[in-house]
Order: structure tokens, then sequence, then C-alpha cells
């Protein structure tokens, strides 16, 4: 069995033989996703120690001082 998933420009396949199992990996990326968009939307106001789910990538962080040349 296999179940392929058009989400906006992306496209997840997931390969079983369980449609249970392809819905529950579904539902879990779907709520994997919302939880990072949620975190990424506290990070542009400014909360920089949010806790992001497990297996994402942080963004890096803003630099806190500016390099200033003296002559």
């Amino acid at each position: 069995m296999r179940l392929v998933v058009f989400r906006e420009q992306f496209s997840f396949l997931f390969l079983t033989s369980c449609k249970e199992l392809a819905r529950e990996l579904l539902e879990d990326f779907e709520e994997f996703c919302f939880r990072c968009k949620e975190c990424y939307q506290e990070w542009l106001k400014g909360n920089f120690l949010i806790q992001w789910p497990s297996g994402a990538y942080q963004p890096p962080l803003p630099p806190t001082v500016n390099l200033v040349e003296f002559a």
C-alpha cells in the first residue's frame, strides 16, 4: 500500500502495508509541522528560549552585538 499526500509545494510519501499506520504517520507529521510553525512564530516575536520539537532544526540566533571598528 502506498499513500501519497500533496500539501502546498511538498509531497509526502509513506510506504506501508497498513492504512492506519499511514494515517497515524501523516497525523504525527502534521502535528510536528504545526508545533514547528508555533515555535517559529514565537521566535519571530523574540522568544529565543522556546522549546522546539525533537528533530526540528532551530533557526540561527540573530546577532546580539554589532562590530564597531575604531579608527
